[in-house]
């Protein structure tokens, strides 16, 4: 029997003497050193390797970004409106480790800068957001445990960041007042409903948006990372994470233009909607205008059903029309007088928050607006301007004029003769300064949107 240190000795001067003849390969030597364990470590680095890979893309997928893997190094990128490149760390798990570090480093800054800018504030990990309501089987409601919330992640704070600057003055409260607060919750507020989020005041009364759980997971982080598709089955979808938080922020708008008082009521009728009254539990009934008329030559409406999802029939007072099958909201949309944006129009609040996401996003996305549902698109360009005046004002013009005082003297006094807006949103959905170069960009897009 040979010594381990002989079985050495004569590999080396195999080695040596291979080397010689040039066919030395690294491989072989573990081949022929299979008694010693050669092909068993080589076995483990591999799968050390791969197991290596797999935390760092599941790290990175958790955190809504990517890696990938290059000269024994992990970079990571994050996609929003192109590819990012945040950082690269050693292939190792020491390299790993450090990789969470940094991302929290990016995070906090990121949550610093967008505070600072917008007035707004995130909730911290952990944070008590509000008790969660259930239900018993008597249909009480009560209050149960404490809902907690998580800190936002990296590409959700990108997506959330472009939202604000197209939203702008609407991140800020009533009347100029504290900005939003937004919230990425752990749990249902209450038990068994998960939308993808919502707008309302938190319990310090402060204007919030919650984001539940999976409401941002695999979405992309900007509009424009999706391709633009107007003629899809249902609507282009608007699946961003921009859009997304502009939806829930224009909430925030019509809670500061005093939308939920006579203002919808007012404008509803004039993107489709019409009032019906008010049902047994004291709910706003509306109805939906269609092009489909019935035989006296008067428009059909649809109402929705709470209990299919799908609409009925029914006369301009709301009155059900007999023998009439129920349609989907595809199909609806498709028929309406005043096409909705999406597939989500479920009352007049909702179909106009989706006109303002579509006419901030600006672009294609605002002009698909202005050609598809122009009624819409006025009322949304007129309110929007109106809530910019409030914030940052107009300027008023005066002219002098001469006339005669109750005792028959001449005086000059001076007359307002027009008020001008300070700022616009631009075409691109941005607040710009009112000069004549961007209003008369404004117009052309208009005119070529048409």
């Amino acid at each position: 029997m040979l010594r381990p240190t002989s079985i050495w000795a004569l590999l080396f001067a195999f080695l040596v003497f291979a080397q010689g003849n040039g066919t030395a390969q690294t491989v072989e030597r573990f081949d022929t050193c299979n008694g010693l364990g050669g092909s068993a470590v080589a076995d483990s680095h591999a799968k050390s390797a791969n197991e290596l890979e797999e935390a760092a893309l599941e790290f990175a997928t958790k955190n809504g970004i990517s890696v990938s893997f290059a000269q024994n190094r992990f970079v990571f990128t994050l996609k929003a409106g192109g590819d990012i490149e945040l950082f690269s760390t050693p292939g190792t798990k020491d390299g790993l480790n450090s990789a969470k570090t940094q991302l929290k480093a990016l995070v906090d800054a990121k949550v610093k800068k967008i505070s600072a800018t917008f007035d707004v504030e995130f909730a911290t990990e952990a944070e008590v957001i509000d008790k969660q309501w259930v239900k018993n089987d008597k249909g009480e409601w009560s209050q149960d445990k404490d809902v907690l919330c998580r800190a936002p992640r990296l590409n959700e704070l990108y997506g959330i960041e472009a939202a604000l600057y197209r939203a702008q003055p609407s991140q800020k409260g009533e009347n100029g007042g504290k900005g939003l607060k937004f919230y990425f919750l752990t749990d249902d507020l209450t038990r068994g409903e998960r939308p993808l989020a919502s707008w309302r005041g938190d319990r310090n009364g402060r204007p919030a948006i919650h984001y539940y759980i999976g409401s941002c997971d695999g979405r992309p982080v900007l509009e424009r990372d999706a391709p633009f598709n107007p003629k899809a089955k249902l609507g282009h979808s608007y699946g961003s994470i921009e859009a997304l938080t502009l939806h829930e922020i224009s909430h925030n708008h019509q809670n500061n233009i005093g939308w939920w008082t006579d203002l919808q009521k007012d404008e509803a009728a004039k993107f489709g909607f019409r009032d019906c009254g008010v049902d047994g539990d004291g709910n706003r009934i509306w109805a939906v205008k269609s092009t489909r008329k019935d035989s006296n030559g008067a428009h059909i409406y649809y109402r929705l059903n709470d209990k299919t999802s799908e609409y009925f029939p029914c006369d301009e007072t709301g009155k059900t029309i007999a023998g009439e099958p129920e349609i989907s909201k595809s199909e609806l949309r498709k028929i309406a007088a005043h096409r909705p944006m999406t597939y989500y129009f479920p009352n007049p609040s909702e179909t106009y928050a989706e006109g303002v996401m579509v006419y901030r996003l600006g672009g294609v996305y605002r002009a698909s607006l202005l050609k598809e549902n122009p009624g819409l698109y006025e009322v949304v360009k007129r309110l929007d301007q109106n809530e910019i005046d409030n914030a940052y004002g107009r300027d008023v013009q005066y002219e002098w004029r001469q006339g005669f005082d109750q005792w028959g003297n001449q005086v000059h006094y001076q007359v307002e003769v027009s008020r001008t807006s300070r700022y616009i949103r631009n075409a691109d959905g941005n607040v710009v300064a009112n000069t004549r170069k961007n209003a008369v960009a404004v117009n052309d897009f208009e005119k070529k949107s048409r």
